[in-house]
């Protein structure tokens, strides 16, 4: 399908495992297109959405890294303006566990992304870094990234800010 050429093969999808080649692409083509209709670079999609109805899942993946979990951004602290679910997928699909060491492989992605997306990505970084409303807990809970304390986690949005919106070199490194 020409999807698979429209975007970088880093806009996901995040499985721990696909038990076919078939199951990958089937993932791909689901999220490629999620992407490029949401303006979404980490779109994230329930298992049902990209294979059917659970019982058809067989041999397609064994898990998603992400769980699609629909919470609100109030409950996140992410209300702000210019922000919107984009950044919740950004936060679970590019700072998460399985993709935060790749960042250096999204940047040149990023800096071709939608303006759109990239304006919600930079306010809601800035509204990260300024006000602090997720606690280390939180931030865990999304991303399965660990942060021994408010002041780390802070650092390094603060980081992850530099590298894709100043042109800071170095890429942000997220705790083991």
């Amino acid at each position: 399908m020409p999807l698979r050429n429209e975007l970088p093969p880093r806009s996901g999808p995040w499985a721990s495992r696909f038990d076919s080649e078939d199951a990958l692409y089937q993932a791909e083509d689901a999220l490629r297109a999620a992407a490029l209709k949401n303006h979404d670079l980490s779109p994230i999609l329930p298992f049902e959405a990209v294979y059917g109805p659970f019982l058809e899942c067989a041999g397609k993946a064994t898990a998603f890294a992400i769980d699609p979990t629909e919470i609100g951004l109030g409950e996140l602290g992410l209300d702000a303006p210019g922000v919107d679910r984009r950044f919740v997928h950004f936060c679970a699909g590019s700072l998460g566990v399985e993709a935060v060491d790749d960042l250096g492989e999204l940047r040149e992605t990023f800096d071709e992304a939608w303006p759109d997306y990239r304006d919600v990505i930079r306010a809601g970084l800035l509204h990260l870094i300024r006000n602090r409303p997720l606690t280390v807990d939180q931030w865990y809970a999304l991303t399965y990234v660990r942060f021994p304390d408010q002041r780390r986690l802070t650092a390094f949005l603060g980081q992850v800010y530099a590298y894709l919106f100043d042109g800071f070199d170095a890429m942000p490194v997220a705790p083991r």
